[in-house]
């Protein structure tokens, strides 16, 4: 029997639901069908706390106006601590899964004690807003985390602003972590659901900063592939 999951752009733009699908789609196991659903009432991009709250009151909104029932699991696939999980937990007993939380749970799965995973985002301000996710994640300050550094670009410019604009940003963000956390960094966590395509750029960087095959043993953690592959299993358990 084919199982249906849902995944949830709570912003608007649907070019980004676009790219999500294709992320999705490569990474779903057999038996699996995933159904996609852009928030239209919702901010084109999520860039601070006050949209995050707007997305997750228009996005439960338009939820309810359709008949979800038919899904058995759903990822949030906005890389925040986006309130969005915490509302669908309340109204279902099925799996919710968001981006931001799946990528830290990979990390802590895949890396060695000794090895620590940062998070490379958009807009300045996550660096404080994911920090202070990941504590609250985590119940701790994690001495396995090393920090967030940050493009300055919405998710909606990472896609609009010239290409080697975006380019030079990423790279600027992915070296500024490496060079803070020296041998210690393990994984890279692409810190927005808008990033999805760009992992390309890390994983250069990563080989230019840290030599072939030290940059080639970086994890590069996409947390929407990594939610489409968990979901499933968590349904089935």
């Amino acid at each position: 029997m084919l199982l249906k999951l849902l995944v949830v752009n709570p912003n608007s733009t649907t070019s980004m639901t676009d790219k999500l699908e294709a992320v999705v789609n490569a990474s779903c196991p057999p038996g699996v069908h995933y159904d996609f659903f852009t928030n239209t009432d919702g901010p084109p991009s999520i860039n601070d706390e006050p949209t995050s709250h707007q997305s997750a009151e228009t996005c439960m909104a338009a939820l309810r106006r359709i008949d979800i029932t038919c899904y058995r699991g759903f990822i949030v696939a906005c890389y925040s601590a986006h309130p969005l999980v915490d509302i669908l937990k309340l109204l279902t007993n099925k799996p919710v899964v968001g981006i931001f939380e799946v990528s830290i749970t990979t990390c802590l799965h895949i890396l060695a004690r000794s090895k620590k995973f940062g998070i490379v985002s958009t807009g300045h301000i996550w660096e404080r807003l994911l920090t202070e996710g990941v504590n609250h994640f985590l119940g701790v300050h994690s001495a396995h985390f090393a920090g967030v550094q940050t493009t300055g670009l919405t998710a909606v410019e990472l896609h609009q602003a010239p290409q080697e604009e975006v380019r030079v940003r990423i790279r600027g963000a992915v070296k500024r972590l490496l060079e803070a956390n020296h041998s210690q960094l393990g994984a890279i966590c692409l810190g927005c659901a808008a990033m999805a395509d760009l992992d390309t750029i890390v994983r250069e960087t990563c080989i230019e900063v840290l030599g072939e095959v030290e940059g080639s043993g970086i994890h590069i953690i996409d947390g929407v592939a990594a939610a489409a592959q968990l979901l499933p299993g968590l349904v089935r358990c």
